[in-house]
């Protein structure tokens, strides 16, 4: 089976919904009218389990990135308020039992998606796929790093070393802080906001200043819904805290995206149980949304060109 079938194969089961290879295969070749056209063959199920198991995943990845590239070229020119990046992770569990591989706890398996996303183009500009038990920092040195960009992430990225490359990278970074970090205040700015605690400047100290040496932003705030106190770390010496603050807010679109992927992809059952099997499937539900996402962008650029021009 050659790469294009099975691709053409896993894309039918993301659109069709099927649960398992027997009924992805079964339905698949139930539409022999639709394979000329496709320039694919009858399946077998027992090649395409072979080619899920066996296919390097690095083809399926390609083919993510060749798609990001395309929207990269719809996506024009960008202005400052759009180079924000959101940074996080979201787990997909799987049955121990089934996914024996997958195990991260007693009783769990899963895998887990890490994720850099775009939130004006609602699109993830970096992907990729490890066992749940990976930890978040492990993945930032394959994390891409663009300057002017503003990177933004929760605790589970704090790692000083790489905050110290960021500002060696003339980026901007804006994360939560840890409780228990060690520094000391260079500068009290003044507090003229309700909700706004705390807005310093500070230097980092013990190991973390030996990895970070840059001054940084310390601020502190009451989060209005709940009365809980965020304390954010940034190298943002400039900006209001306010805005600083905002940028984390900010993340709740990178939390909807995971949300919407999994109630509407088909990344929570699985046709096949091996590991490969399991990354392709994910993959190929990505491509689905990058496809979706270039559909509904030529189709807004097309209606945009049919509207009639006004003069005043």
């Amino acid at each position: 089976m050659n790469c294009w079938t099975q691709l053409s194969a896993m894309l039918f089961a993301q659109f069709t919904g099927r649960d398992s290879l027997r009924d992805v295969v079964e339905n698949f070749n139930s539409k022999k009218h639709h394979h000329y056209h496709l320039g694919v063959q009858p399946i077998k199920r027992s090649t395409l389990s072979d080619a899920n198991r066996d296919r390097p995943v690095a083809i399926f990845t390609e083919t993510f990135f060749y798609l990001l590239e395309k929207i990269r070229g719809q996506l024009g020119k960008k202005d400052h308020s759009e180079m924000v990046r959101l940074i996080d992770s979201s787990t997909i569990d799987l049955n121990l039992k089934q996914f024996a591989w997958a195990d991260f706890r007693s009783t769990k398996a899963g895998v887990k998606i890490h994720t850099v996303y775009d939130p004006h183009a609602k699109v993830p500009v970096f992907f990729e796929i490890s066992h749940a038990k990976v930890n978040d920092r492990k993945v930032l040195e394959h994390l891409p790093v663009l300057p002017e960009m503003t990177y933004v992430f929760d605790r589970a990225y704090n790692d000083y070393g790489w905050y110290y490359m960021l500002c060696q990278q003339n980026t901007r970074f804006v994360g939560r802080m840890k409780g228990n970090a060690q520094y000391e205040i260079i500068e009290e700015k003044a507090v003229n906001q309700p909700n706004l605690l705390h807005d310093q400047v500070i230097k980092l100290s013990g190991l973390a200043g030996k990895k970070c040496p840059q001054n940084l932003r310390r601020i502190t705030i009451i989060r209005e819904e709940d009365g809980k106190e965020l304390t954010f770390i940034s190298n943002d010496l400039k900006c209001e805290a306010q805005e600083i603050a905002g940028l984390y807010k900010s993340r709740w679109q990178i939390e909807l995206f995971f949300k919407w992927i999994k109630q509407n992809l088909k990344i929570k059952q699985f046709a096949d149980r091996s590991e490969n099997a399991v990354k392709i499937q994910i993959l190929v539900a990505m491509v689905i949304y990058y496809c979706d996402w270039l559909k509904l962008e030529v189709r807004a650029r097309d209606l945009y060109k049919g509207l009639p021009s006004l003069s005043v």
